[in-house]
């Protein structure tokens, strides 16, 4: 993957004191959570000025962070997610969903599997995606990997 200037994450010092920086792919509350989670302590939209991305690589330098506003609010609003006690509460069913989309099934085998219809199979994985706080079943799977759900 290329690095594109106007897209970084930036994450802590190495010990050699330069810093990293960790191309975005989308401005998801998922992606800089975990962004954070790693350590990061700026995080740049892709459309930021390039005046603003030298005062954030500039901020970070001197263990400062940088933050712009959407990336500050959408941080506070994953952080206040993940706190709700049903963000990562699942059903029995809907943990079965989840184990069957990490086989890579598509909602017509889900429902085939579970006795269920199609469209019931892809109401589970919306409520899945919306519990976890995501948007994409992929990005469901990896974190409730990372969760020790599945």
């Amino acid at each position: 993957m290329s690095r594109h200037p106007l897209r970084p994450a930036i994450l802590p010092h190495r010990p050699t004191g330069s810093t990293r920086q960790v191309p975005s792919l989308r401005e998801g509350r998922s992606l800089l959570l975990r962004a954070v989670r790693a350590g990061a302590r700026g995080y740049i939209v892709k459309d930021v000025d390039t005046s603003s991305l030298i005062r954030a690589i500039r901020d970070v330098s001197r263990g400062e962070s940088a933050f712009d506003a959407r990336s500050a609010s959408a941080m506070v609003r994953g952080l206040n997610q993940a706190d709700t006690p049903s963000a990562h509460q699942l059903t029995s069913r809907g943990t079965e969903v989840l184990t069957l989309l990490a086989r890579g099934m598509s909602n017509r085998d889900i429902g085939a599997r579970l006795y269920i219809s199609e469209t019931t199979a892809k109401f589970h994985v919306g409520n899945i995606l919306r519990k976890l706080g995501v948007s994409r079943r992929a990005e469901a799977v990896y974190e409730a990997s990372t969760a020790g759900l599945i």
